[in-house]
């Protein structure tokens, strides 16, 4: 078995493989597993380096595949490279047969060589453990915030666009530059609209002219909130009628734009983090056991 970076030839296996390894994991008509991986390929941060296979030797088939997508960090206030792994396949008939120790191992390493501090996903609570991937490592959701504003009509919700980029940038940044963990989204309008067939709306809200705010929502779950402090209660009450919303900040921060919070971290066996260049701040963080939240890319809302 060789594991080497993907090529455009590997493509429609990698999709095969990746298809019917996940065809049985829910039960439902559609698969969002090979959608994402085109997705994430056609992000700012795909490098082929970091997607690998594990080819079989003499034919030529894929056997397995390991997606890591690389992704810009915060972390106790301080910048770091990062990468999440999804998906992680192997073929059915040739799974427990050690393909997807090498395919981590192997990403581990390349990580490694290109500065990565560490890795994360979200995964099976007795596999990845096994690799020195710690748990609980981090929360979905960090605060829960009194939905109390008063409907506003002049506020409007539309589409993302390209031309707000500039500003959804920049106040991503004056968000969370101190946050204990964040991870940077991109400068591409592709890392930040809706790509799910479902009921996942990435917005953004204006008043007039004057944009107050983005939101990746579904139904009253949150996924990303980026507001003008002074306007996030308003947004709120746009996206949901419930008295208390879960958000993806800490509960610090929601004081900051206005908010009534209390901080609601939930962590998880399944929520792993792996410190692959022995960065002392990666495990520091690990060792304080006060995880921060992490938003994932757009992209994985496929998979809803």
């Amino acid at each position: 078995m060789i594991i080497r970076p993907e090529t455009p030839q590997d493509y429609s296996q990698i999709a095969d493989i990746t298809y019917e390894a996940f065809s049985h994991w829910q039960e439902r008509p559609w698969r969002g597993e090979p959608a994402i991986v085109d997705t994430l390929r056609s992000g700012q941060f795909y490098d082929p380096e970091l997607a690998l296979v594990a080819e079989e030797e003499g034919t030529g088939r894929i056997l397995g595949h390991a997606l890591f997508s690389f992704l810009p960090a915060i972390l106790l206030g301080e910048e770091r490279k990062s990468a999440y792994l999804a998906p992680l396949t192997v073929a059915p008939a040739h799974q427990r047969q050690g393909i997807g120790r090498a395919l981590l191992e192997e990403g581990a390493r390349t990580a490694q060589k290109k500065g990565i501090s560490f890795l994360f996903l979200l995964g099976h609570p007795e596999y990845y453990g096994k690799f020195g991937y710690q748990p609980n490592a981090f929360s979905l959701q960090g605060c829960t915030v009194i939905n109390e504003a008063a409907p506003d009509p002049s506020i409007q919700e539309r589409p993302v666009r390209q031309s707000d980029l500039p500003w959804l940038t920049r106040r991503w940044k004056e968000l969370h530059i101190n946050d204990r963990l964040a991870l940077y989204p991109g400068d591409l309008i592709v890392q930040w609209f809706n790509h799910s067939p479902n009921q996942v709306k990435a917005s953004v809200f204006t008043r007039g002219d004057e944009i107050l705010g983005y939101a990746r929502y579904t139904g009253d779950v949150i996924k990303d909130l980026v507001p003008l402090g002074q306007h996030a209660a308003a947004i709120l009450r746009q996206i949901s009628n419930q008295k208390e919303i879960a958000l993806p900040l800490l509960a610090a921060c929601a004081a900051d734009l206005g908010l009534r919070a209390r901080d609601a971290r939930a962590t998880s066996p399944a929520f792993f983090m792996l410190n692959v260049s022995e960065d002392p701040l990666v495990k520091r963080y690990l060792q304080e056991a006060d995880p921060g939240i992490a938003i994932f890319p757009s992209a994985l809302d496929l998979d809803e």
